[in-house]
C-alpha cells in the first residue's frame, strides 16, 4: 500500500495548522548613540499578565527576534555591558503581526535626554 498520500495530507495539514497559530513575534536593532551596532545585548521579554518570560541575545548584527509569543501586552527589557539598562512598558503585540522595537542603548552614566524612551521605534 502507498503510503506517500497520505505523508503528504499529513504534512499539509500540519503546515496549515502551524501557520495559523495565536501568536506574534518582536524583533528589532539595539544600537548605541552614535549609531553603532551592539551586539550581545540581552533582551527579555515578559509578559506582566502571566509573568512569562523569554530572553535571547543580539547578533552580529545588533538585530534579536522573539518569535512565537502570544498576543497581548509585554515589557521588554534590553541590557548590555557597559550601557544602562533600558526598559520599554506596554509593547502590544497582535496576532499574526511581527513588531519591531528598536532600542538605543545609553552609555552608564550618561543622561537619557528624556524620559521619552528615546531610540524606541515600533513598527507594526
Amino acid at each position: 500500500m502507498n503510503r506517500l498520500p497520505l505523508i503528504v495530507a499529513f504534512a499539509l495539514v500540519s503546515v496549515i495548522a502551524w501557520a495559523q497559530l495565536p501568536t506574534a513575534t518582536l524583533n528589532g536593532t539595539v544600537i548605541d548613540p552614535n549609531g553603532a551596532l551592539v551586539t550581545g545585548a540581552k533582551v527579555t521579554v515578559t509578559n506582566p499578565s502571566t509573568n512569562d518570560t523569554r530572553q535571547t541575545f543580539t547578533g552580529n548584527d545588533g538585530r534579536y527576534t522573539v518569535p512565537n509569543l502570544p498576543a497581548g501586552s509585554y515589557n521588554v527589557r534590553v541590557e548590555a555591558k557597559g550601557f544602562s539598562t533600558r526598559e520599554y512598558k506596554n509593547v502590544y503585540l497582535e496576532v499574526g503581526r511581527a513588531v519591531t522595537l528598536d532600542g538605543c542603548a545609553t552609555k552608564r552614566g550618561e543622561s537619557r535626554g528624556s524620559s521619552r524612551s528615546p531610540g524606541r521605534r515600533l513598527r507594526h
